[in-house]
């Protein structure tokens, strides 16, 4: 037996990050048995430790209201709803019904007062699971590039490569990752190494990318054939048997280009339906097989509103990603917000967040997404139910770039440095 902490009021710790939405039973549960074990209402209550996971929930009979907490070495609490996370890694809001966060020991846990719910979201110490919602250290290791130089441009082995930087991350179905650099396509082994799939002499240019499920890697950039006076953009393939052509050919245009224009996402879904951003309009379009452009959600207007398709308003989008489903989650910049876009157009906001850029999705529907100076990697799980956000020591530039494997368990992030270079790095738990 070990002795649970003893409880100590404290100031509620600053969340940088706010969940929208509430999480609902069909989303990841704590594991439950009938033999559920009541702790009586003492300041100083003795607990089981876990190993793993408990396939018991420990339910504390004294009301978890109002207090602020921490958990020893391999233990676990059921919280409500509003529980907030704070760690020296980042913070962590709860909001569903059924969730359930790992963090290290000694995080600081604060239950609402008075939140009216019971308390069925699982805290533990435990050692996580592959993608699980986590809050604690992480290893970031840079994985491709120089840390002090972007030129000249090279392949090769690690650190040995060249990036010019600026460039975009792309995972596909299989865990492959691709990275744009420099109007290029690349691809990114498992070992580290950085070769050229198509140049940048080609003439489809490589800013954005969108890898599907057989092998195909759709691509956005500036028109290499724009016409006068116009910035317009263009999205191509590139086929599995190395074949190239337009798919969209200038398929939005204007005469003053914002900042992100080129850079701004595309995404394939499971069915083989586009998706991408028109920074234009401010809207998201589809296209279905053609390369004529379907509005899917926005107002064609910058503005910040939940609806559905141009009853919906979007400020500035920057890059989007889609699930399996058919759901697309939305990095809003302007409006510093995620926004999830439903199959059938009805947008809704889920989280509330710092200039939201590159954005990713897994194969379990957890939503990753970049967040501010310093790097900040947000995380969303697929039921809405537990936000995390984790400052990534180590990476002290612009990030540009973000992927993530199906499993979650792998992340890679391109980013510039503070030492004038540019490199991919792969982050771990």
């Amino acid at each position: 037996m070990q002795t649970f902490l003893r409880f100590f009021i404290t100031a509620v710790a600053t969340v940088g990050v706010v969940a929208c939405g509430g999480g609902n039973s069909g989303g990841i549960s704590a594991a439950t048995s009938s033999a559920t074990t009541s702790i009586t209402s003492t300041s100083t209550s003795a607990i089981t430790p876990n190993t793993t996971t408990p396939t018991t929930s420990l339910t504390y009979a004294f009301p978890l209201s109002g207090i602020t907490f921490s958990l020893a070495v391999a233990d676990s609490v059921n919280v409500p709803p509003g529980t907030t996370v704070q760690t020296a890694n980042g913070s962590a809001t709860i909001s569903g019904s059924n969730s359930v966060l790992y963090t290290g020991a000694g995080a600081t846990i604060t239950v609402p007062a008075n939140p009216g719910t019971a308390a069925t979201n699982l805290i533990s110490t435990a050692a996580p699971a592959s993608g699980a919602a986590y809050l604690g250290p992480a290893v970031i290791v840079p994985l491709i590039g120089s840390a002090t130089a972007t030129s000249p441009v090279s392949d090769g082995q690690g650190t040995v490569a060249i990036l010019e930087g600026n460039g975009r991350l792309a995972a596909d179905p299989y865990g492959n990752v691709y990275s744009s650099d420099a109007g290029a396509l690349k691809f990114v082994n498992g070992g580290g190494f950085l070769s050229t799939v198509v140049g940048t002499n080609s003439p489809y240019n490589w800013q954005s990318m969108a890898p599907d499920g057989a092998s195909n890697v759709y691509g956005q950039g500036p028109s290499t054939s724009s016409p006068a006076g116009q910035a317009v953009l263009s999205i191509h393939l590139r086929q599995q048997t190395g074949a190239l052509f337009t798919v969209a050919e200038n398929w939005t245009s204007t005469a003053t280009p914002g900042a992100n224009w080129g850079t701004t996402g595309i995404a394939v879904g499971s069915t083989g339906v586009l998706y991408a951003i028109d920074p234009v309009n401010h809207r998201v379009v589809r296209f279905f097989f053609s390369g004529t452009p379907q509005p899917m959600a926005g107002s064609g207007r910058a503005g910040f509103v939940d609806g559905s398709g141009a009853g919906a308003s979007f400020n500035n989008p920057t890059d989007l990603t889609v699930d399996s489903r058919g759901n697309v989650y939305v990095a809003d910049t302007g409006n510093h917000a995620v926004r999830k876009i439903t199959n059938a157009g009805k947008v809704v906001t889920i989280a509330l967040t710092g200039n939201p850029g590159p954005i990713a999705v897994d194969g379990s529907g957890n939503v990753y997404c970049m967040a501010s100076v310093p790097a900040t990697l947000v995380r969303i799980s697929a039921d809405l139910g537990v936000v995390t956000s984790t400052v990534l020591g180590g990476i002290t530039g612009t990030v540009t770039g973000l992927a993530v494997v199906p499993d979650g368990g792998t992340i890679y992030i391109a980013a510039r440095t503070h030492t004038g270079g540019a490199q991919i790095y792969r982050m771990t738990r």
